[in-house]
């Protein structure tokens, strides 16, 4: 049913979403079961902020951590903070957002996923350039591209370091944000997916501009 759900999700249909979800929800209650609670709450939440619907979603985000913790399952737990932070932070309240998102961070870490923690990171680094500390940013990124270099991931290592590129742009270090595109350009290349070569090279292109910028006001 989960699966289902999900899969009317990537598809768009968000009404079948809903409703896969809401028959999974109504079984994990009959069984009383904190872990198929939590996922089934889990598939409510994405489903709604897939929807646009954040007060349904961030409802069902808390009540995910409740049962997580009932379970005794930390990563749901990590899970359902990160669902939450997101949400509250695309709210408007970053801060919190952010705050949450670290809690879930740092859970990740003390289970030892270091994939869940590089996304988790990646979204920090997200919280932090929204917040204009590009320098944090940048460090939390650092930390994801080195995991993807040691733990192989082109997909999670292309997001990263354009990403970082971004910032490095941002804070007018050009030599940096060159040569993590060139590797982002690299990495694009070997995926072979247009969107990400076409990506890469836009990105390329802000550099060469912005290093034309810093001439003409030599």
């Amino acid at each position: 049913m989960l699966r289902l759900a999900m899969t009317y999700t990537r598809f768009g249909k968000l009404e079948e979403s809903v409703d896969a979800c809401q028959r999974a929800l109504e079984l994990a209650r009959r069984s009383r079961n904190a872990l198929a609670l939590a996922y089934g709450h889990q598939c409510m939440a994405s489903s709604y902020n897939a929807s646009d619907n954040f007060v349904e979603s961030l409802q069902h985000y808390r009540a995910m951590q409740v049962q997580a913790r009932a379970a005794g399952s930390r990563l749901l737990e990590a899970l359902a903070l990160s669902g939450q932070g997101g949400v509250v932070s695309s709210q408007g309240d970053v801060a919190r957002g952010d705050a949450m998102i670290r809690q879930a961070s740092g859970l990740y870490r003390a289970i030892g996923l270091p994939f869940y923690l590089s996304a988790s990171l990646y979204a920090e680094a997200s919280q932090a350039r929204m917040q204009g500390d590009l320098p944090r940013a940048v460090r939390l990124l650092d930390e994801t591209v080195a995991t993807y270099q040691r733990l192989p991931n082109k997909t999670g290592q292309w997001w990263a370091l354009t990403a970082r590129a971004g910032d490095y742009l941002s804070l007018k270090k050009l030599a940096a944000a060159e040569e993590d595109l060139k590797q982002a350009l690299a990495i694009a290349r070997d995926l072979n997916l247009p969107l990400y070569l076409s990506e890469t090279e836009r990105q390329l292109g802000k550099v060469d501009a912005a290093r034309g910028e810093f001439r003409a006001s030599l």
